[in-house]
């Protein structure tokens, strides 16, 4: 029984744990079928798992690796260009070697990483060999400070003449320091792969870790030298306390600075500190309206300028001591021109959130230009410089974001501490950069404009961010324009433009040769700019992609541009952009001033052009008072629509319309009135000019021109006044009326100078030789003894300087005669 109870007990508690019992029962079947492993087993199956993490370790390197070997690689080709470049320059001998040492290193280094490879694969080797490739990085750290301690303006300044493959010397001279930074950039990773191989090579270990830590504080260093290198500097106006004054613009890679030269008695002069914004934060508007808050027209500036040109025109070349002293007197004369011409703007700002982030209080400054080119200029470095800042701050240094915001007003004067100005910028030229008469142009340049070409044309890469690509190549919705600027006495000027065209084939605008007749006057050079518009769109200025967009600008010497024009086989000379995006044809054709127009009368009875005054007043209906018609309609036409055109009488029109207007006019006059009415006003303005250079005897005579130049020589005013006004009264009663409607005009253009730029002395310019050129040349006295004086003064050789004729400079005496006659006419003396 008892027996049959403790069944009974045992058969129950099966029963309540069954379940858990026969799980116990299957757990220790699988213990006994599963056998133990040996220790060997287990050893060669760890080894296994730590082979195969080291293999995933390995192909982690050699990825690093062979990002770094690509790198090397582009590196050494870049290295190998510059010293290709170098190579045709004097200046750059000792570069060039420190270029060579850099090339022989990195190949080393290359070689190196390639060992990485065809080593042994045991992380201790792995280790050895990483070791001596990043050993051999390490030992171009001198080089690399040395390179950044030279002064490598002179180099630049040789390379600039000769660069011609897209890449400008800045470019190419900071490819050592910028290259070889973001190679150093991947030794911290480097090293914390080194790490992972459980390498028990603690000397090599140890070394990479000195590497990365000193590659580390190197990066870090020269990152700041890379800040300090000066990418542009330039003297500029800038508005400030109600008035332009002068500047100096300075940029560096993280920040754009103002300052102005500060010097003392026994000193040397240095720059000292107005303002600067940090690149990080910088934002900039270009307004599309002109200055007005320069007042300061130039008219005497202007003046005095032509009287010292004059004076060293005389000067003899052996009188060094007289060039010297008219050369400081010149550049200063130039320097308050160019300030005084200074419209266009340029507005640089911080946000007010990047100031708050670097505790810097809201600033902004304008920067007044003359010239659209130059303002182009700055903008588009301007843009680049940020755009390669933020790529530098997105590559992975976070101490280039942190440099930012210490940026300091005494961090920023200790850069500045570092440039050596150029005493000669600023208070006289040298005697090799001394403007030669030699080297400039006063007569009229032909400018063709044929047509544009490139893909820059509707995919410009210069200005991605801001320029709206066109979604098909020939999308008429957007036009084309060209642009010429021209220089007179070291300032450049927006002189014309060419009528807006579509591109009707892909990647071309023809312009049917646009000709632009440009007067010159002690000019050296031509700029072309290249804008883009939306026509459909141009109501609207709301939008940055609705307004004019430079995609491409040309800057070309004149006497280079002309010898490369005759030297080509049709005479069109092709300007190719550097990144060989954007051509540019163009013929030019170039005369002096004598030959420049000649005085010619018209054979044809109806003709209105090359008639004298005195025939086209006896015509029946050709004069209105006392006035040609003509001359009348001209202004009645300027006055109501061209007082506010910028550049009213200097701008060309297009001469095919031109001379089409004038051929009308001499056949059918009444349709040449209505053909006047359809054209806009410039045409007008350029039709009355031509009309007065046409007159068979010119408006103050032939016979009194001898009196004029006489009496504008006249070094006492009071003299020169009452001979001019004495002078002016033996004019015919005709040509006195017609000369003072005349004038009359002109000073109503004037007093709207402040938006059409063409005050008194500009229009002076435009008006003296054709009022005043005589129908023969005349050489008085005067004219051949300075001829003389400069012929002897001279060598033998046959030079432009040698070869200035009495024409040129009676020129410059008939706008003298012009000006003083409307400063008269204006003080209410001629009457």
């Amino acid at each position: 029984m008892a027996s049959s109870s403790r069944g009974t007990g045992s058969e129950d508690n099966d029963s309540d744990f069954d379940n858990q019992s026969h799980e116990d029962d299957l757990e220790n079947e699988d213990e006994q079928v599963i056998p133990k492993k040996a220790p060997e087993e287990l050893i060669n199956e760890q080894e296994e798992l730590q082979k195969q993490l080291i293999i995933r370790q390995q192909k982690i390197l050699w990825s690093i690796a062979q990002e770094w070997l690509r790198k090397e690689k582009s590196y050494i080709e870049q290295l190998e260009q510059l010293d290709h470049q170098l190579n045709h320059i004097s200046l750059g001998i000792t570069l060039q070697e420190m270029i060579q040492q850099l090339i022989a290193h990195h190949k080393n280094v290359c070689k190196e990483i390639g060992f990485l490879y065809e080593r042994d694969h045991q992380p201790a080797n792995l280790t050895r060999q990483l070791t001596r490739a990043i050993d051999a990085l390490v030992q171009t750290l001198s080089l690399y400070d040395d390179y950044i301690k030279k002064n490598l303006a002179p180099i630049r300044k040789a390379l600039d003449k000769r660069l011609t493959n897209g890449m400008s010397s800045e470019d190419l001279l900071s490819i050592p320091p910028k290259q070889f930074l973001q190679i150093l950039s991947q030794v911290q990773d480097l090293y914390k792969t080194a790490l992972s191989f459980g390498s028990d090579d603690a000397v090599s270990l140890k070394k990479l870790h000195d590497y990365a830590q000193q590659c580390k504080i190197y990066g870090n260093i020269q990152d700041e030298n890379i800040n300090k290198i000066v990418l542009k500097n330039e003297d500029v106006a800038t508005f400030t306390r109600g008035s332009p004054d002068r500047c100096r613009l300075v940029l560096y890679p993280d920040a754009i600075v103002c300052c102005y030269l500060k010097s003392k008695l026994l000193v040397s002069p240095k720059y000292a500190l107005l303002s600067f914004i940090p690149m990080i934060s910088l934002h900039w508007t270009v307004p599309q309206t002109s200055s007005e808050d320069n007042k300061n027209t130039g008219d005497e500036l202007k003046s005095n300028l032509k009287s010292s040109y004059k004076e060293l025109e005389k000067a003899p070349k052996s009188n060094h001591v007289a060039a010297s002293r008219l050369s400081k007197a010149i550049r200063k004369q130039e320097i308050e021109y160019n300030l005084a011409q200074s419209k266009l703007q340029l507005i640089l700002s911080n946000s007010a959130a990047a100031a708050a982030a670097t505790s810097r209080s809201s600033i902004s400054f304008t920067i007044l230009f003359s010239s659209a080119y130059q303002l182009q200029d700055w903008v588009d470095l301007i843009e680049k410089t940020k755009q390669e800042l933020v790529q530098r701050s997105s590559d992975g240094s976070k101490t280039i974001n942190t440099n930012h915001q210490r940026l300091t007003d005494s961090l920023i004067q200790k850069r500045l501490d570092l440039i050596k100005p150029n005493v000669q910028d600023f208070n006289s030229y040298e005697s090799s950069s001394v403007p030669k008469p030699s080297k400039t142009y006063s007569g009229t340049l032909h400018i063709t404009i044929h047509s544009i070409h490139g893909t820059a044309l509707y995919n410009p890469a210069r200005q991605q961010s801001t320029l709206p690509l066109l979604t098909n190549p020939t999308d008429n919705n957007y036009q084309f324009y060209v642009a010429v600027e021209i220089d007179s006495y070291n300032t450049f000027f927006p002189y014309a433009q060419t009528a807006r065209r579509s591109m009707q084939q892909q990647e071309s605008v023809e312009f049917k040769g646009e000709v632009f007749q440009v007067e010159l006057e002690y000019s050296l050079a031509f700029r072309l700019l290249i804008y883009r518009i939306d026509a459909n769109n141009s109501g609207n200025q709301t939008n940055a992609s609705q307004r004019a967009q430079c995609i491409g600008k040309f800057h070309r010497n004149i006497e280079t541009a002309l010898h490369d024009c005759h030297r080509s086989a049709n005479g069109v000379l092709t300007i190719e952009s550097p990144s060989g995006d954007l051509k540019l044809k163009i013929s030019l054709k170039y005369s002096k001033r004598e030959g420049t127009f000649k005085r010619q009368g018209s054979k044809r009875s109806l003709a209105v052009f090359g008639k004298s005054i005195d025939t086209l007043l006896s015509t029946p209906n050709g004069c209105v008072d006392g006035i040609p018609r003509l001359i009348v309609k001209c202004i009645e036409m300027v006055d109501r629509d061209g007082l506010k055109e910028t550049g009213i009488y200097r701008v060309c029109c297009v001469t095919s319309d031109l001379q089409k207007l004038r051929n009308q006019f001499d056949r059918h006059y009444h349709r040449g009135e209505e053909l006047l009415a359809e054209k806009n006003v410039h045409v007008a303005a350029n039709l009355l000019k031509l009309f007065f250079r046409e007159l068979p005897e010119p408006l103050f005579t032939s016979a009194l021109y001898t009196q004029f130049i006489h009496a504008i020589q006249l070094r006492d005013m009071d003299n020169q006044r009452v001979t001019l006004l004495r002078t002016l009264e033996l004019l015919p009663a005709a040509n006195r009326k017609i000369l003072f409607h005349l004038l009359d005009h002109l000073i109503r253009v004037s007093e709207y100078s402040d938006v059409n730029m063409m005050h008194l002395d500009n229009l002076a310019v435009v008006f003296g030789p054709t009022l005043m050129r005589p129908s023969k040349l005349i050489m008085p006295n005067c004219f051949s003894n300075s001829n003389q004086r400069l012929n002897m003064a001279g060598n033998s050789g046959q030079t432009d300087l040698d070869q200035m004729s009495a024409e040129l400079q009676g020129s410059m005496h008939q706008c003298e005669v012009v000006l003083a006659c409307l400063k008269l006419r204006r003080d209410n003396l001629l009457k």
